[in-house]
């Protein structure tokens, strides 16, 4: 994500099919949690996460491999998606498995 769409974030949500479904959405300036309930989101945390995510890279991706590393793709379906949207355009779609050797 370029750094200066990250200022442009309105929405984030975070699937996760052990745990459930977290919305937080920027009212104004500051951040609501808006599901599961409706509550104060800490605004410094919130920070954090969009600033994370402008310092992903992908090193290396194994989709033409098979066997070993099989297990580290859980799938859609079990795997926690993080998406992030600006306005109301999807600007991220992420999707995380387990990890595994050389940063999988």
């Amino acid at each position: 994500m370029p750094a200066d769409d990250a200022d442009k974030v309105t929405k984030i949500q975070i699937h996760n099919a052990n745990k459930g479904d977290v919305v937080l959405e920027k009212q104004g300036e500051a951040w609501k949690l808006t599901k599961p309930v409706e509550y104060a989101a800490n605004q410094q945390n919130v920070k954090s996460l969009i600033d994370n995510v402008k310092e992903i890279r992908v090193k290396r991706l194994d989709r033409h491999r098979k066997g070993p590393v099989r297990h580290l793709r859980p799938g859609r379906h079990k795997a926690v998606r993080v998406q992030l949207y600006k306005d109301t355009s999807k600007a991220v779609d992420l999707y995380f498995g387990k990890s595994g050797t050389r940063g999988r």
